[in-house]
């Protein structure tokens, strides 16, 4: 995609589309998550380098994985690990600087790869069917009857 906010907006629609067509078997939720976090990723990539940049996404089975690799090395400020500010934090009231942190907070995984020879970056996260921040499914409950035990009868009242 080229480096302008229209072609971010074009390339998201269109892998947002493809990866509709795919017909996965995750909960709209999560799909919601995937369109947030693309769209994150994206639009970093355009804001933060201004160079072109190739996105994809692929799904394995269980999860699918946006990627999106840019013409820079220079690593995504994760609020809180900063090494100019260790202490920094989102303000509430900015526009910019929450991306990362959502993409944190709403992937099962995500990550950051460098090729410095190529000077390149791969931002990618990984989303399936359930939210990392959603309770665990309660186990499921088997009955077996057990043929040796011993019936009382409940007397009605």
């Amino acid at each position: 995609m080229a480096p302008t906010l229209e072609d971010a907006a074009e390339t998201r629609r269109r892998l947002l589309d493809g990866i509709a067509r795919w017909g996965l078997p995750l909960p709209q939720e999560r799909m919601q998550d995937v369109r947030l976090l693309a769209s994150e990723v994206i639009n970093n990539a355009v804001l933060h380098t201004g160079k072109p940049a190739i996105v994809s996404a692929t799904w394995d089975g269980a999860v699918v994985r946006v990627a999106v690799t840019d013409e820079s090395i220079q690593q995504p400020v994760v609020p809180g690990h900063s090494d100019e500010d260790p202490d920094a934090h989102p303000d509430e009231e900015r526009t910019h600087g929450r991306g990362i942190s959502l993409v944190m907070a709403l992937s099962d995984t995500w990550g950051v790869d460098t090729d410095e020879d190529a000077g390149t970056k791969t931002v990618w996260f990984e989303c399936g069917p359930w939210h990392p921040l959603s309770p665990p499914l309660p186990a499921p409950v088997i009955a077996v009857p057990n043929p040796t035990a011993r019936r009382t009868p409940i007397p009605h009242s």
